[in-house]
């Protein structure tokens, strides 16, 4: 016991405060468990999706091998068959409408009007001769000049037509070159486009496989967060704990010591006689010896019991009665006459209750009161 009074040890906690946090660390194991079971089988799919991805991949790589591979035989074939018939075709339609290749048509055509109007005359001069007309008469000479006219006109829109036709045979021998030099290579290149675009849809499947796989693994992640919190929420709340009872612990010592200074009207100088609670179990003590009877009684009357004040600055500065520590110690021997041994209080105050409740039955025998204890 120290000069003030005080409870030796902390009182015990709640428990719903400690079954509160139990139960917060026991939501973050079971999510933890939730979180390993999910990630378990979200493993077992994704092992599944694995092969599947796999198995897409090699598809649609050996077909995009294989595109790629028809795109470079139909480049193959374009640059070593169709090129140089392209060039070929080519420089016939650029040379084809030459001067001299329409001149050379002019000419034909002309020798096909010539020979039309020589057939022309001679079939005129003979149906003129059966009509009874002299080839070599004016009048029939008048007829032959407009025919040599007509057949002047007609050698020349002949010759005309003939070049007009070669350069519109030039003119579509060009187009149709043109169109020929775009058509293969843009298909060569749709077919190597086909067999890149099935390379970059494998690759985007294994991305999204990727990204799939990534997030099972988040799940467990997650799990271990939440524990990890749970844990952590535990923690928190038994240190609140801890510190709320240690709070509370000091508060009450320092309310028992203001009130111990105003009990026990012969035990002066005890400060919390009342809130002091020191072992007492008969098996934690020896050296018993039994006090004397009367011991006690005389004790507490061969100490003086006044009222007095404590000085300024010492415990609550209060009235009281009691008796004093050096009146204590000189009765009972115990203290060091400064203080009151709350425990050699208390035991004194007892046995002078007993030593008096003794002589009170001896009374009571002696007038032969009913009742009186034996």
């Amino acid at each position: 016991m120290g000069k003030k009074g005080g409870s030796s040890k902390a009182p015990k906690p709640d428990p719903r405060i400690a079954q509160a946090a139990q139960k917060q660390a026991d939501l973050g194991q079971d999510w933890l468990s939730f979180a390993k079971d999910a990630f378990g089988q979200s493993k077992a799919r994704q092992e599944t999706i694995d092969k599947q991805t796999a198995d897409v991949m090699a598809q649609q790589q050996g077909v995009a091998d294989q595109q790629l591979k028809w795109a470079q035989q139909d480049r193959d074939r374009y640059n070593n068959v169709f090129v140089p018939a392209q060039d070929k075709f080519v420089n016939t339609a650029m040379n084809y409408d030459t001067p001299e290749k329409q001149e050379e048509a002019a000419a034909e055509a002309s020798a096909d009007v010539q020979n039309s109007a020589a057939k022309a005359q001679e079939a005129q001069a003979r149906n003129a001769a059966s009509m009874g007309v002299n080839p070599a008469s004016g009048r029939y000479a008048g007829i032959d000049q407009n025919t040599v006219m007509n057949t002047a006109l007609a050698n020349a829109g002949a010759q005309n037509q003939a070049r007009q036709l070669v350069r519109d045979k030039a003119l579509g021998l060009q187009y149709q070159a043109a169109n020929m030099g775009n058509m293969l290579p843009q298909q060569s290149n749709q077919t190597m486009g086909l067999g890149l675009g099935a390379g970059s849809d494998a690759i985007g499947l294994a991305q999204r496989n990727q990204q799939l796989f990534n997030g099972s693994t988040g799940i467990v992640n997650s799990g271990y967060a939440g524990a990890m919190s749970g844990y952590q929420g535990m923690s928190n709340s038994l240190n609140n704990l801890y510190g709320n009872q240690l709070s509370a612990w000091q508060a009450q010592n320092q309310q028992n010591a203001q009130k111990a200074s105003g009990l026990g009207s012969f035990l002066g100088g005890v400060a919390g006689i009342a809130s002091s609670f020191l072992p007492s179990d008969k098996n934690l003590k020896t050296n018993k010896r039994h006090l004397r009877a009367g011991a006690g009684l005389e004790a507490v009357n061969s100490m003086p019991i006044d009222t007095w004040k404590y000085k300024p600055g010492v415990a609550d500065e209060g009235e009281h009665i009691g008796t004093y520590a050096q009146d204590f110690k000189k009765a009972t021997g115990k203290g060091d006459g400064e203080t009151i041994p709350t425990v050699d209080a208390i035991g004194i105050s007892m046995k002078a209750i007993q030593d008096l409740s003794k002589e009170v039955k001896n009374i009571e025998r002696a007038i032969g009161l009913k009742g009186a204890a034996k």
